[in-house]
């Protein structure tokens, strides 16, 4: 009667490793880490940038700020044409290349991919209500949150860049482009 008991817990323990080990397989985890920031100001009489800097936190670990100096408030009416990028013999779309109201989505958040990025951003920044601003925009030593990266886990290993270029009544005003490295471990 004890080696019955001890079969059926060692056939339950080895059901369970078996449903343990499906699961490790399936899950992904991820790490990305920033690489370089470039700021471009095409109209240093409405914006500039104070700052636009990538920090060291330590080692495979930073984090950048950004400070866009509004020399003409309000800023009203802004359109971002958003590109996911993947090197591969230079940068090229991948995935995500739209162009969006930056002052709607702001308003509603009804986007869920913007919402998505969105949620990368905003413990780090004012820029948190909608249209129009009246004072600097700010990202503040922003790091990437692995939690959320590691939910969407559809990236293959790679460098990657954001570039955004940012439009106020319809003129083009600003660009960046924030690079970064991808890491999936499985």
């Amino acid at each position: 009667m004890k080696n019955a008991f001890f079969i059926g817990n060692a056939l339950l323990w080895l059901q369970l490793f078996e449903i343990f080990s499906q699961y490790l397989k399936l899950t992904v985890a991820a790490q990305a880490s920033l690489t370089n920031i470039k700021c471009t100001s095409f109209n240093k009489t409405f914006v500039s940038f104070a700052e636009c800097r990538l920090n060291l936190v330590q080692r495979g670990f930073n984090e950048y700020s950004i400070s866009l100096k509004v020399h003409q408030p309000p800023i009203e009416n802004v359109t971002v044409h958003l590109q996911f990028m993947k090197k591969s013999n230079g940068y090229h779309p991948y995935m995500v290349d739209t162009i969006f109201d930056a002052c709607k989505f702001m308003n509603t958040k009804s986007n869920p991919l913007l919402k998505y990025l969105y949620g990368f951003l905003r413990p780090y920044t004012n820029v948190n209500h909608s249209c129009p601003y009246n004072h600097d925009l700010i990202v503040k030593n922003l790091r990437i949150d692995q939690r959320l990266l590691n939910a969407a886990a559809i990236l293959p290993t790679g460098d990657y860049a954001i570039f955004t270029n940012w439009m106020m009544n319809n003129k083009k005003m600003a660009r960046l482009e924030i690079y970064m490295r991808y890491q999936e471990y499985k």
